[in-house]
């Protein structure tokens, strides 16, 4: 059952991380994380007595570097904008942790949305996604505090080297898992690009869960279809070093034609046949044998990684 492969995709998880470890160390010894190229200061001795935002200069839905959100996030450095929320990585000056930060817009309907997306989001307890610790969203300056899992984003990873195919399969087979265990409490993601993943000492998390939908206004009207889709397409990208989702990304757009993509084999040589043919039925919509919900994914990678070994 779909409950069942969601189940052994956890299970598996852990032993899924050696492989993928070898191949940071190995193969993309000095990636980095991105940081922005300028960076403004605000002294601390304002921001002491100062309320949230007054210490910054400008609009009030652009917070600065140094300023504090909730008393105590200190924003440090900027990592991207996502519709119109600001994501920094922060830090929790109270228990002296590195916090993501998610300043939102100042649109109070937009902050709604969000604030009752993690409410359900904080439920979860899969150490794959990333926690929310913290969120305010009924304020001036809203925002959502979540966990800082390190690491390199997936896009920085392929620019950096595609990893071996078989390690690219575990990558998104244990990714897969994550997603079903979100769809299992009734969280899908909906989202889901190569800047929705980092991969760290502690392996793979997954960002954005709920809140990047939100602040969107995503739906689907499947929504395990539209996430395995997604993840077929993660999957794509460890393969080929292309992305085919119509997100924005780092990575140079798949080769189409006429407005389909080339299969993994096609567009890089060396994919595994077999691989190549779970990407296609999870990613191409006219495929036989359509692979439609993550948990179908992530057993159908487990399967073709036995048969490999």
């Amino acid at each position: 059952s779909v409950m069942a492969h969601s189940r052994l995709a956890s299970q598996h998880a852990d032993q899924a991380t050696a492989p993928i470890a070898a191949w940071r160390r190995h193969q993309i010894p000095h990636t980095r994380t991105r940081r922005p190229a300028e960076r403004t200061r605000v002294p601390r001795s304002r921001l002491a007595s100062d309320p949230v935002g007054a210490a910054v200069s400008g609009p009030a839905s652009s917070p600065a570097p140094a300023q504090r959100v909730g008393d105590r996030y200190r924003l440090d450095d900027l990592v991207r904008v996502v519709n119109g929320a600001r994501v920094w990585r922060g830090t929790d000056e109270v228990l002296n942790r590195a916090v993501m930060v998610w300043a939102l817009p100042a649109d109070q309907p937009v902050a709604a949305e969000v604030h009752a997306a993690v409410l359900g989001a904080a439920r979860l307890s899969d150490p794959r996604i990333a926690r929310i610790f913290d969120a305010d969203c009924a304020i001036e300056h809203p925002y959502v505090i979540s966990e800082w899992p390190g690491g390199e984003y997936l896009d920085d990873l392929v620019q950096a080297g595609l990893p071996d195919p078989w390690v690219a399969a575990t990558m998104i087979m244990v990714a897969s898992g994550a997603v079903a265990s979100a769809h299992d409490a009734g969280r899908p993601h909906l989202c889901l690009t190569p800047h929705s993943m980092l991969w760290g000492r502690s392996g793979l998390k997954i960002t954005g869960l709920g809140i990047e939908a939100a602040l969107s206004g995503t739906a689907a009207a499947d929504p395990a279809a539209a996430d395995t889709r997604a993840l077929a397409g993660l999957l794509y990208a460890l393969l080929t070093g292309y992305w085919p989702g119509a997100a924005s990304s780092a990575l140079p757009r798949a080769p189409s034609r006429r407005g389909r993509v080339y299969s993994a084999s096609r567009a890089r040589a060396g994919v595994p046949a077999i691989l190549d043919a779970i990407t296609c039925r999870a990613l191409l919509p006219d495929t036989a044998a359509r692979i439609t919900t993550p948990a179908e994914l992530a057993w159908e990678l487990r399967g073709a990684g036995h048969r490999q070994q």
